[in-house]
Parts: structure tokens; sequence; C-alpha cells
């Protein structure tokens, strides 16, 4: 009988545990959605805007010039898909902290 006590006992202290220790929050997944779109940005960035042979040779180096690539990724100037100039523009405005 002790026995069966204790082992409700300890069951209900390890769920209510659980549930404080803040594992069930749901910020995670936007915040690593976020990550993914600023690693795959700064892919689509390196090798299709800025490398040596792309419509920025070199890359951005400043805000100014920063969004002015992101005018020109919103009017499909880039020769990227949809998803690509998403991800790129992402990896621009958090890069040079632009809203």
């Amino acid at each position: 009988m002790k026995v069966r006590v204790l082992i409700a006992v300890t069951a209900l202290m390890l769920g209510q545990g659980a549930f404080a220790s803040g594992s069930m929050g749901g910020g995670a997944p936007r915040a690593q959605q976020q990550s993914s779109d600023y690693a795959k940005g700064k892919k689509v960035y390196l090798r299709k805007i800025a490398c040596a042979s792309c419509m920025m040779k070199g890359g951005v180096s400043d805000v100014a010039s920063a969004q002015s690539l992101i005018e020109k990724l919103a009017q499909d100037q880039a020769g990227l898909d949809a998803t690509e100039r998403s991800q790129a523009t992402a990896y621009l405005k958090r890069r040079f902290k632009i809203n």
C-alpha cells in the first residue's frame, strides 16, 4: 500500500515539475524558424547575390546599400525565386538591424 502511494505521489510531482520548468513553452519554433531563415538567407546572399560574378560583387557593407538591395529583391530584380528572395531579405534585415 505504501509503495502505491509513493508511486502516485512521485508521478504527480514529476508531472507538475515538467510544466513548471517551462518546457511546455511555445516560443522555440518561431525562434528556430527565424534562425533557419537567417542561415538560409545568408547562404543565398553569399552564393547568388554577393559572389564574384553576382549582381552585388563583394556584397553590401552598410544599412543604406542593404535597404537598396532589399528594395531590389522586393521588385524581383535579382533573378531569385520567391523563397530565396524572402530568405535573403530576412538575412539582410537581421544583419543590418532593419525593421
